[in-house]
């Protein structure tokens, strides 16, 4: 059975917004294979996003919005500098079941594909 864990942060200055990211042993031990990724907010944030990197430029960002009747969109994007970031096409992501916005938050449960 592979093991995995779940790191969880929540900024201490932001009380309703949480980042979870799990890594499956057998993604950890090939350097390749599915992250799971969370976004969860207070649904009165617009949208919520998770950059990953040392700095804007070559970041990989994720940002989910509430798309009506209770649907998240997930969109990857890539840093590219201190601008807006650009939707990155070649991103291997899935937005996955349990992926809600409700009257009291926004949930983005993602899949990516990581390649090492």
């Amino acid at each position: 059975m592979a093991r995995t864990q779940i790191a969880t942060y929540c900024p201490p200055k932001s009380l309703d917004i949480c980042y979870s990211i799990s890594v499956p042993e057998s993604t950890a031990k090939a350097d390749h294979g599915d992250v799971f990724i969370q976004l969860k907010s207070s649904s009165t944030y617009e949208w919520i996003a998770l950059g990953i990197g040392t700095q804007m430029t070559g970041a990989k960002i994720l940002v989910a919005y509430a798309a009506g009747d209770g649907n998240v969109t997930i969109s990857p994007r890539a840093g590219e500098g201190e601008f807006m970031p650009e939707f990155d096409s070649e991103a291997d992501i899935t937005l996955l079941e349990g992926s809600v916005v409700d009257d009291r938050q926004m949930i983005a449960n993602v899949k990516c594909k990581f390649r090492g």
